[in-house]
């Protein structure tokens, strides 16, 4: 028997997880930290639109659709996520507003940028100690909008070069949010990708 994670907003459903995804790669937020982090970034979820970006259980996704985000677009590589993914989305009858797909991480934000996609909020949760280069943020950068916020969740510490103009950071524990405004960046900065 896996467990049941009830969501805050309109829905005020569970949804379920695996008892076999719990012991492995996936490690969804428990609902003290959901909180938190959904109370610093409340203002920004109505009609937003989504990216969960090593989705795991999609739970943060399912939760900014219940808070009023727009749309939700999540993306793990683990085939037995993606289908509990699957399932919830059926189970809670968002199909038009979760979109999930099994690729590679980098795979994917290189199609969004050249399908000149753009986000307003990224979960971005990789397995612990995965160091994301600089060729993955520069891809990153390209698919946001111009206000966009990144939850980051990491125990690899943060070495990111942004003023406190273009960058604002509130960190709970290993959690960091991550707000950006690429209208106030100080120099011009390269975010073209380079294969």
């Amino acid at each position: 028997m896996g467990f049941l994670i009830i969501l805050e907003g309109y829905l005020q459903k569970k949804i379920y997880i695996p008892e076999h995804q719990l012991y492995s790669k996936v490690r969804p937020y428990s609902e003290k930290y959901r909180k938190r982090i959904f109370s610093a970034i409340d203002e920004q979820i109505a009609n937003s639109i989504v990216l969960d970006l090593f989705a795991g259980s999609g739970i943060c996704s399912f939760e900014s659709i219940s808070r009023g985000a727009k749309r939700a677009q999540l993306v793990d590589s683990n085939k037995q996520a993606v289908l509990n993914l699957h399932t919830n989305k059926y189970k809670l009858r968002l199909e038009n507003k979760i979109f999930i797909s099994c690729k590679n991480i980098e795979v994917f934000i290189l199609d969004e940028y050249y399908s000149n996609s753009k986000y307003d909020i990224i979960f971005l949760d990789p397995p612990y100690n995965l160091i994301l280069t600089n060729f993955f943020w520069s891809l990153l950068l390209n698919i946001t909008s111009d206000v966009f916020i990144i939850v980051y969740r990491s125990n690899v510490k943060l070495e990111l070069r942004f003023t406190e103009q273009e960058l604002s950071i509130q960190s709970i524990s290993n959690v960091h949010i991550l707000s950006f405004n690429k209208l106030k960046f100080s120099e011009k900065w390269d975010l073209n990708p380079r294969l």
